[in-house]
């Protein structure tokens, strides 16, 4: 899945997203964040797909400050573009995230 970020002029405004699926071997343009987690008690609400969900403190922080006041932005950020629900999935997504920091057009390391 890549995010698509949805562009705010308000950067407190709660991000706003649309996940969709792609194939890497379209080599599909888009950024990668690389972040801290943080504690899982630090979670911050966003929209995704017209649905309210919870994600880590620090990746709601680096969307914020990543996304556009006028542009669609692409993005790939485990916690959103993994079904952490998933252990199967998980497991072959992360076995495949070498992969999608080396074939994203730039790498962001959130840093906070």
């Amino acid at each position: 899945r890549l995010i698509e970020l949805w562009p705010a002029a308000n950067f407190e405004a709660p991000p706003e997203c649309y996940l969709h699926p792609v194939n890497l071997d379209a080599n599909p343009p888009y950024d990668a964040i690389s972040y801290c987690w943080g504690h899982p008690s630090e979670k911050l609400p966003i929209q995704a797909n017209g649905s309210p969900i919870r994600i880590p403190s620090n990746l709601s922080d680096a969307l914020r400050y990543l996304r556009s006041p006028t542009e669609v932005r692409v993005l790939w950020a485990d916690a959103l573009c993994i079904n952490q629900g998933d252990d199967k999935e998980r497991g072959h997504q992360v076995a495949q995230m070498g992969r999608i920091f080396w074939q994203a057009d730039k790498v962001h390391a959130w840093l906070g």
